[in-house]
């Protein structure tokens, strides 16, 4: 386990639904708690046009070795609803079979 680490919510992406209209609904799982996940803020992008009143935040999440986050998964960082842009799967070091840490790219799409 990563000393410091934090605990983080993972839904993952099940299926879509279509409705009697048509339209297509996304379904996720119910949430699973990952304790341990590394937590690293490398950008908070601010408005260049001085109009937009969103801010952009990025977060990398080191997941413990092994898990497997999709690229249509949900994240919940710190109360935050994160969306995944770079997703993450297991890598094992090709020496000596050790299986790195899952590093996943995700931004918040919640204030």
């Amino acid at each position: 386990m990563l000393l410091g680490g934090e605990t983080v919510s993972l839904e993952r992406f099940e299926s879509e639904e279509t409705n009697e209209h048509g339209i297509k609904s996304p379904r996720w799982a119910a949430p699973v708690e990952i304790q341990g996940v590394g937590v690293d803020i490398p950008d908070v992008s601010e408005p260049r046009d001085g109009v937009t009143r969103n801010v952009r935040f990025d977060y990398h999440l080191y997941f413990p070795p092994g898990t497997t986050v999709g690229d249509r998964d949900r994240v919940t960082v710190r109360g935050h609803r994160c969306q995944v842009e770079q997703a993450g799967e297991p890598l094992p070091n090709m020496f000596t079979a050790t299986v790195f840490r899952t590093e996943v790219l995700v931004r918040r799409v919640t204030r």
